[in-house]
């Protein structure tokens, strides 16, 4: 699935990210994502569940946190994910933006990568 349609399928604000690796150019994050903001969400069914995003062939990651922030990731909230289209080597990619806010310290935590499509797990 390409990211810009993953954004338009899903509401992921106040998500939590429970965890995150990067490994071999691949990202990995598992969410608990807020199903009862979903579009397709019905009464019976639960209102949180997990999600796991996997972006391959990532391009330059970078992780930002304010002083003290760790890189590992531990229901920390979901304030801001979205994403641009890019040119790269002819390829139409995504410069990927996540803005996380650390729930026990309230520090703020910035992901970003380029990536050209994303895996979604249910």
């Amino acid at each position: 699935m390409n990211i810009k349609e993953l954004l338009e399928q899903y509401a992921f604000h106040d998500s939590l990210v429970e965890d995150m690796s990067f490994e071999n150019n691949r990202l990995e994050f598992q969410i608990y994502l807020w199903n009862w903001k979903q579009t397709t969400y019905e009464e019976q069914e639960d209102e949180m569940k997990n999600i796991r995003l996997i972006f391959k062939e990532i391009r330059n990651f970078t992780f930002k946190g304010t002083e003290g922030t760790k890189e590992k990731l531990d229901g920390d909230s979901i304030l801001e994910f979205n994403c641009e289209e890019e040119i790269m080597i002819e390829e139409l990619c995504y410069k990927v933006k996540f803005v996380l806010h650390e729930n026990v310290s309230g520090k703020m935590k910035i992901i970003e990568f380029i990536a050209k499509e994303v895996e979604v797990i249910l």
